[in-house]
C-alpha cells in the first residue's frame, strides 16, 4: 500500500502527525495531558536510530482562548519551532505573519483567527489545565497566521514553543524522579522517505507494546502513521478497492467484446 500511495502519505502526515511518533497507548485513545507518557534518559539512546534526522518532543492539550470579548475551546500544541520544520510544513502554510521564534509568540490557525476577530500583533489569552490539576495562564502575541487547508487544524490549533508548553501545562509536576520527563508524543523527521517502514520498525523495536501492568502502560510506545491516521487508511483501502472494480468492470467488457466478434 505504501509504495503506490506515497503521494498521499505525504499530503497526510506533512501538517501535523509525521510519519510515526511516541506516545503512551492511552494517549492515542484519548489525547488528553494525562495521558502523556514517561520519558526516561535511556529512551532518548533508544531513539537514536538510522535514518531518523530529527526528534521533537511535544506537549498537545485542549485550552480556553480568548481575545476581548471573543472566546473559544482549542488546542495548544507547544513545540521546538526549528525541530519542526524537518517534520512538518505548518510553518510554510503561514499566510500572514512569520513562524513563533520566542516563547511569549504564538502562530494562529486562520478560522480560529476569524473567529475570535484576531490580526496580526493582537494578543491573546490562554487558560490551561496543568498536569496536577491547577490552572495555568498567558498572554501571547501572535505572530503568525496559518492556514493549513485542514479544517481541524485551521480551527483549533495554537502553535507555542516547547518552552512556554513546559509552562503552561507543567507536566513534570508532582514527580519525584527529575530525571523524568513527560510529554504526549515526540515525533522523528527521516532522510528518506522510501525507507520510512524500515526505520519504524527498528523503532518499534526498541518502543514495543508494554505488557498490561499500569505503570508499564505509560511508557512511550512506537506508533506508525496508519495508528496516527487512520482515515487515510480507509481512504486509501476504498480506492483501491474502487480500482479493482472497474478494472474487472473493463476486463468483462473486452471478454464480452472479444466472445462477440
Amino acid at each position: 500500500m505504501y509504495g503506490s500511495h506515497q503521494e498521499t502519505i505525504w499530503n497526510a502526515v506533512k501538517m501535523q502527525s509525521g510519519y510515526m511518533q511516541l506516545m503512551a497507548p492511552p494517549y492515542l485513545e484519548n489525547p488528553s495531558l494525562e495521558n502523556a507518557m514517561d520519558v526516561h534518559p535511556q529512551d532518548w539512546e533508544k531513539m537514536k536510530i538510522k535514518g531518523i534526522t530529527e526528534i521533537s518532543p511535544r506537549l498537545v492539550s485542549y485550552a480556553l482562548i480568548a481575545h476581548q470579548s471573543h472566546s473559544a475551546v482549542g488546542r495548544i500544541f507547544a513545540a521546538n519551532p526549528e525541530k519542526e520544520k524537518h517534520i512538518t510544513v505548518i510553518h510554510k502554510r503561514v499566510k500572514s505573519g512569520r513562524w513563533i521564534q520566542s516563547s511569549d509568540e504564538c502562530a494562529i490557525g486562520s478560522a480560529l483567527a476569524r473567529k475570535l476577530k484576531v490580526k496580526l500583533g493582537d494578543t491573546i489569552s490562554v487558560i490551561t489545565s496543568q498536569f496536577d490539576g491547577s490552572l495555568g495562564a498567558a498572554n501571547l502575541n501572535v505572530v503568525g497566521i496559518f492556514q493549513s487547508d485542514d479544517y481541524e487544524i485551521d480551527r483549533y490549533f495554537v502553535y507555542v514553543t516547547l518552552e512556554k508548553g513546559k509552562e503552561l501545562f507543567r507536566p513534570n509536576e508532582g514527580s519525584s524522579d527529575h530525571s523524568l520527563e513527560r510529554y504526549t508524543s515526540i515525533a522523528f523527521g527521516i532522510d528518506k522517505s522510501y525507507r520510512v517502514e524500515t526505520i519504524f520498525n527498528q523503532l518499534a523495536t526498541n518502543f514495543p507494546l508494554p505488557n498490561t501492568n499500569l505503570e508499564e502502560y505509560y511508557l512511550p510506545v512506537a506508533f506508525f502513521w496508519p495508528d496516527l491516521i487512520p482515515s487515510v487508511v480507509q481512504l486509501m483501502t476504498l480506492d483501491q478497492v474502487s480500482g479493482e472494480i472497474t478494472l474487472s468492470f473493463l476486463i468483462l467488457i473486452m471478454a464480452f467484446g472479444i466472445l462477440n466478434t
